[in-house]
């Protein structure tokens, strides 16, 4: 009679389903399977409370990327996307690339380009260059005192350098096999072992969809690059214009334009013969203009602000 105590206590628990250890572990299991398919079910219905902007994010992640790329380009790829931005100018450049540096959540890829050309030639190449949508910054031109004429120009590519925002995994789908199985469970277990297996097929088919945390991470991360897309893209822009216009005015010949500050709202220009004696007029109202060094060996420099 005593040996069959263990035996019904043991049958008697098993009927009951106790909370064990295996239960609690796999009743955890089924709880977060459960909110994951629930959540990531709703952002990818077509109808669902996500699937339309986290569409629209990705899409805008693509157009970021050819401003503000990510990926790290080689130099050959760099060479490359600059020579096919200024194809129709007709110039045939060489270029000097430096290492990048950093810049907060960016990184500047300078490039020094040379070519054979006079101002214009000059100027239709910084148009070309600034007219892409890759966020490039001008940062000097140089006129080499070559025969044929010759200019360097000094650009600087921007790269994103955050790391992408990253989905929350899915639950583990072999974690409920690693649960160490109890006796005492009863039949509970079984049933929960038994919908943890038939939820995994549905948690691989969402596994591209993010959950709330995720779709929160992937909006935050799109919308701070597009911030800083559009911030660069207005100082470059700036540097561009600059650039192109001091190149193309007829009214001085410059040997060497830089630029002194970040953003860019300064410049240093360098000319040869006489110092015009009505900046305004050379320059234009866009310029306030100050002496930077006295006339020297028949050229002169001045600094230009922007107004």
């Amino acid at each position: 009679m005593r040996a069959l105590v263990p035996t019904l206590l043991t049958a008697a628990l098993a009927l009951c389903g106790c909370e064990t250890d295996e239960v609690k572990q796999l009743a955890r299991l089924y709880e977060e399977s459960k909110r994951e398919i629930a959540e990531r079910s709703a952002c990818a219905e077509p109808r669902g409370r996500c699937h339309h902007p986290l569409e629209v994010l990705r899409a805008e992640a693509v157009e970021l990327e050819r401003a503000l790329p990510r990926a790290a380009e080689t130099d050959e790829q760099l060479k490359k996307r600059i020579h096919d931005a200024i194809a129709k100018t007709g110039l045939s450049p060489t270029y000097k690339l430096e290492p990048e540096t950093a810049a907060g959540d960016l990184t500047r890829h300078p490039v020094v380009v040379a070519f054979q050309g006079v101002e214009q030639e000059a100027a239709s190449f910084v148009q070309a260059l600034c007219s892409r949508p890759r966020v490039v910054e001008i940062r000097s031109a140089e006129r080499k005192r070559t025969f044929p004429p010759s200019w360097e120009i000094r650009i600087e590519a921007d790269r994103y350098v955050l790391p992408p925002a990253v989905i929350p995994p899915l639950p583990d789908a072999e974690a409920p096999d690693r649960v160490p199985p109890s006796r005492l469970s009863g039949g509970k277990a079984g049933d929960l072992r038994l919908s943890l297996r038939s939820m995994r097929g549905r948690l691989a088919d969402l596994k591209e969809w993010p959950n709330a945390t995720g779709f929160t991470r992937l909006r935050e991360d799109v919308e701070h690059r597009r911030a800083r897309a559009t911030q660069r893209t207005a100082e470059a822009r700036v540097s561009c214009e600059t650039f192109r216009d001091l190149l193309r005015d007829p009214q001085v010949k410059l040997e060497r334009i830089e630029a002194l500050d970040r953003p860019p709202t300064r410049f240093r220009v360098s000319g040869r013969g006489t110092l015009p004696s009505n900046p305004k007029l050379a320059f234009g109202d866009a310029y306030e203009a100050t002496l930077d060094a006295p006339p020297s060996g028949g050229t002169y420099k001045l600094v230009l602000k922007r107004r």
